[in-house]
């Protein structure tokens, strides 16, 4: 039986997000030993997929969820920081511009590389929690970077107008050609 190109094409968008999202096999295990009856066989179904999916890419292809699962390993290794200063022997600061949603993954990436000695991690996070309408969606990378030590700069604080000046520079200077 074949399977319709767009029925394939969603399953593969659906693996996809929850990789992207940091939802592996794993985590979809222990859902199963939680789960009530009648969500253990579609979580039984998606999980079969998904491992086959997985076996059939292998080596060959590599999305982003599986490029996220990748840093997260190597980042995680105990010579992480050698190897970053390796291929990054000058830098002391990390400038994370121009996102405003992160996926786990994404965090777990920050968060390590955050801990590094003598490098500073600063999010440029288009967020305000004073109107919720606009920016509920945000709440929970918002929390998730102050619990993992993250500090909001205030308008007032004589850092946060030195960053300012940095990102003015870097949107004024990055790219341009003399």
């Amino acid at each position: 039986d074949n399977i319709h190109l767009g029925t394939l094409r969603h399953i593969i968008s659906v693996i996809n997000s929850l990789k992207e999202a940091g939802v592996y096999p794993s985590v979809l295990y222990q859902e199963i030993s939680c789960a009530e009856d009648y969500e253990n066989q579609k979580l039984n179904d998606l999980l079969t997929i998904y491992e086959e999916y997985e076996r059939l890419i292998d080596d060959k292809f590599v999305d982003v969820g599986g490029v996220y699962k990748y840093l997260n390993e190597v980042l995680a290794m105990s010579d992480s920081e050698k190897i970053f200063r390796h291929r990054f022997p000058n830098s002391i600061i990390v400038f994370i511009d121009g996102f405003n949603k992160f996926s786990d993954p994404e965090i777990t990436i920050i968060d390590t590389i955050s801990k590094y000695k003598n490098l500073g991690v600063l999010i440029s996070f288009d967020y305000y929690s004073g109107n919720n309408e606009l920016f509920r969606h945000l709440n929970d990378n918002y929390n998730k970077f102050l619990a993992i030590g993250f500090k909001k700069l205030s308008n007032s604080d004589s850092n946060f107008k030195k960053n300012c000046n940095f990102r003015n520079y870097i949107s004024d200077n990055l790219f341009k050609q003399e």
